[in-house]
Parts: C-alpha cells; structure tokens; sequence
C-alpha cells in the first residue's frame, strides 16, 4: 500500500475516537439485533453486502427526516446533521457461525450552498455547493471489521426554469477498514441528474452516474486464478429514475434503478454483474412531530462468468428483497428519535448466497 496511504488512514483513524471522547453524539443507545441464515461469502463479499444494506437504508430514510435547519447568510446556505447509535450484531461475519458483538456507529454530515446574485450560464440562474458526509462504524471486539466512510461531492446546479434543475457533481468517496487494507478503496467519480417539478407536490428525477473504484491492497485475478501485479479495479455504471408524490399528510416514492459492475479480475470475470431494482417507500405524518414509514424493494444481479460451482456451468444469479418500517418523533426543531425494523433476504442459485437477516434499531439525531 503507497505510504501516503497509509498517513491518510492514520489520520482518518483518530476521527472516531475524537467523536467518541467528545460524546456530542453518544445519546443514546440502539439495540440491534441481527440474525442470518448461513451464507458462506468471501470477506470481500460480506463488506459488499454491508455496503449494500447501508445504502438502501439510508435511501429509505431520507424522506423520512424533518427539514433540516438552514442557516443563509446572505447568499449562502449551510445545513447539516449528526446521528448516534449503538448496538449488537449477532451475525458479524454473515454465516452459520453466527458470531455476534456489540457495535458502534457515528455520522456526520453538511452541505455548503452558494448562489451568488447575478449569477448565470447562458441566461439561467447557477449555483454551487459542496456536500460531505463521515460515517464510522466500529466494533469493540472484532476490529477486523471496523470501518469508515468518507464522502464529498462538489456540484453546479443550473435552474433551467422554475420547474427544472440540472446539477453536475464529482464524487470522491473512501471506504478504508482498519485493519483490512485489501477490503479498502477510494473511489472517484461523476454524477448527473434532471430533477422535474411536474406540479405542486409531484417530481421526477433522473440520475446517471460513473464511478471507478481503487483498492488499496488487492490484487487484481489473472484468467488461471493468480494475483496479478495491478490492483484491483471496478468501473461502475449506475442509471436511475425515480418519482415522488406528496398527497395532504402523505409522501409516496418509487423508483427504479440498473448497476452495471466491470472489474478488472479475469478469472470467470467473478466480480462483473449486471443488476436492476425497483425500491419504493410510503410516509404518513400522523401528527406534527410523528412520521410514520413503509418502504421495500426488490433487486435481481445476474452475474457475467461467475460459475456457482467448478462442475456446474450455471452462472450465479440473485435476487435480493428487503422490506421495513419506521417511527420517526421530532423532539424539536433540531433533533428526533426514531425507531426502525427491517429484513432482508438474499435468494441464489447458489445456496452458499443465500441468508437473511432482520435488524430492529432505535436512534438520536440532530440537525443544525
């Protein structure tokens, strides 16, 4: 691993610990418990689908939260939020070991907006901004799986008309292990979207995106099964679509989205995949300060070579489903708890992939 690396993953390490001794976010205590069905995953394979599990949460909750405070001085506009959580995960390493511990999670998040007055490309208003987001998740016995997130994106946002914005951004992210330098990677890369104001209350949005992912100590697989020198390398492809309704105390979202994976391992191309889904959330506003929340989602990857056995030639095809509620309460205008339950399945044709898992969570967040 190059040293700059390495400084850089020092550094990044002491946040955690600076978050945790400062205790701004250690509030409250989430009691999560996980349960798995066998999976025999590789290591790689098992921080993937963390990865995964991660992402539709969050996508799943963005709807969810109260607006957040906006400070504007002048023409520029701050926001941002931070959460807590602790817990226990009964299932670490996603197999029939089921190997359990008590978890930790910080996260911290902004965004920086600036609309200079004047301000325009070919007669229509522009802006610019810049979003970050830190996320560390830590375990108090197996440190092998430690890890944190590092997000920021820079972006323009062209507003075509009152019911119309384009927004560019770059993406840099990192997702470095503590002590697994060949799960680690940063990545970078370009998103696009169209954002469409249909009429009051309903929107479309279209989204394109390409990121290319560099790991820091993996090498990437020749044809007959070796290391090769390069590391390795995945070129990701991701197109989505999606539309959100917003009835009197209701918000309905559905949306679906295509991922195509091309990595740089050539042995049965093991890590090349197509995938699509369809995800959806429905939220009800019982009361001022209660949002109530459904959401689910189904996604099939239909991988390219990678064989489910040596003397099979089926190729290995998954179709992964998770469902869940949530209770959100405004405490005040600043910060709210909420209550989550979710479940998840992976079904294969490969029953060394299959497993599922449920996970009940509470948590403290705050908005300035």
């Amino acid at each position: 691993m190059p040293t700059k690396n390495l400084k850089m993953k020092k550094l990044l390490f002491l946040a955690p610990k600076l978050l945790k001794t400062a205790g701004v976010f250690g509030l409250l205590t989430i009691l999560t418990v996980t349960s798995v069905v066998a999976a025999n995953l590789s290591d790689e394979e098992k921080a993937q689908k963390r990865q995964d599990l991660e992402k539709f949460f969050s996508n799943a909750l963005i709807q969810t939260k109260p607006e957040a405070v906006k400070k504007t001085y002048q023409t520029l506009q701050m926001t941002g939020s931070g959460s807590t959580r602790y817990g226990y995960d009964s299932n670490v390493d996603l197999d029939s070991s089921e190997e359990g511990d008590f978890f930790y999670q910080e996260k911290i998040g902004g965004k920086l907006e600036y609309a200079p007055e004047g301000a325009s490309l070919w007669g229509m208003p522009i802006l610019g901004g810049v979003e970050g987001r830190y996320d560390y998740w830590g375990y108090f016995d197996r440190d092998d799986m430690n890890r944190q997130t590092i997000y920021g994106a820079p972006y323009l946002q062209l507003n075509i008309n009152q019911d119309l914005e384009l927004q560019a951004a770059y993406e840099f992210r990192a997702r470095l292990y503590d002590t697994r330098d060949d799960l680690s990677y940063f990545s970078n890369g370009a998103k696009t979207s169209l954002t469409h104001r249909i009429i009051p209350g309903l929107t479309q949005k279209g989204t394109f995106s390409y990121e290319r992912l560099d790991y820091t100590d993996r090498a990437a697989l020749l044809p007959d099964g070796n290391f090769s020198a390069s590391d390795r390398q995945d070129n990701r492809y991701e197109a989505s679509y999606g539309i959100r309704d917003r009835i009197g105390p209701w918000t309905i979202d559905l949306g679906g989205s295509w991922l195509w994976n091309d990595s740089n391992d050539q042995y049965f191309d093991y890590n090349d995949f197509n995938e699509a889904g369809i995800d959806g959330s429905v939220s009800y506003r019982a009361t001022e300060r209660l949002v109530l929340t459904g959401f689910g989602g189904w996604h099939k990857r239909e991988y390219d070579s990678r064989l489910i056995s040596p003397e099979f030639t089926t190729v290995q095809s998954d179709d992964w489903y998770y469902a869940g509620a949530r209770a959100f309460y405004a405490i005040n205008a600043w910060s709210g708890l909420d209550v989550t339950f979710t479940y998840y399945q992976n079904d294969s044709n490969d029953p060394n992939h299959e497993y599922d898992s449920m996970i009940t969570s509470a948590g403290y967040h705050i908005y300035f």
